[in-house]
Parts: C-alpha cells; sequence; structure tokens
C-alpha cells in the first residue's frame, strides 16, 4: 500500500529519506517539507504546535502514498534537532554570558572615542 524501499534505478531522492530507506522524488520532497507548514499556519494557536506539528507531517506522508509512520518519524526528528540546538544555545549563553559581562559593571554604557 505504501512505498517503503528504495527501487533499483531513478534519481532524484531526497538526501534525508535516502538514508532511511524511503524513495521519494524531489517533488514530494519539497510538498513533505512545504505542506506541513500550511497546517502549521492553520493551527497557529496550538502552543508549542504540540500535536499538529506532527498530524501535519502524518498526514502529508499518507497524501503522498508515503507510510504514515515516515511523517511521524520525521516530525519527531525535526522536533529533537530543533530541542538540541535550544539546549545548546541555552549553554552556550549561560557559559559565555558571564565573560562578556566580567569586564565591565552592569549598566555601563561603553563609550568610544
Amino acid at each position: 500500500m505504501y512505498r517503503t524501499s528504495i527501487p533499483q534505478s531513478g534519481t532524484g531522492y531526497t538526501r534525508n529519506h535516502r538514508l532511511i530507506g524511503v524513495a521519494v522524488s524531489v517533488l514530494e520532497g519539497l510538498l513533505f517539507v512545504s505542506l506541513p507548514l500550511i497546517v502549521d499556519s492553520v493551527f497557529v494557536f496550538v502552543p508549542g504546535a504540540l500535536g499538529t506539528y506532527e498530524a501535519g507531517h502524518t498526514y502529508v506522508a499518507h497524501l503522498l502514498g508515503l507510510a504514515p509512520a515516515l511523517g511521524l518519524s520525521t516530525a519527531l526528528i525535526k522536533r529533537l534537532r530543533k530541542l538540541f540546538w535550544m539546549g545548546f544555545g541555552g549553554i552556550a549563553l549561560f557559559v559565555l554570558l558571564p565573560r562578556a559581562t566580567a569586564s565591565r559593571p552592569l549598566g555601563q554604557i561603553p563609550v568610544s572615542d
């Protein structure tokens, strides 16, 4: 029912889905990325897009004839990537911020000549 393996010949596979063993053309990859953004825009009132982000990816995968599990796994991987970089940025902020403010007293504005 759903495409779940890479065919023996052909071109135009997107890189990420090729890594997990699913054949996706460039057009399908473009639709797979852009259509969930429309779903997110419709459900902008949901805090953090919890559930709607994953549901949008799952539904778009189903519409494109891909396994819905591919859409869900892609959404979860993208969400985990976002959380990783948010954590990395937060840690970098707390490590670098004390160094930046230690050289001058709080509230003092440097004046150049």
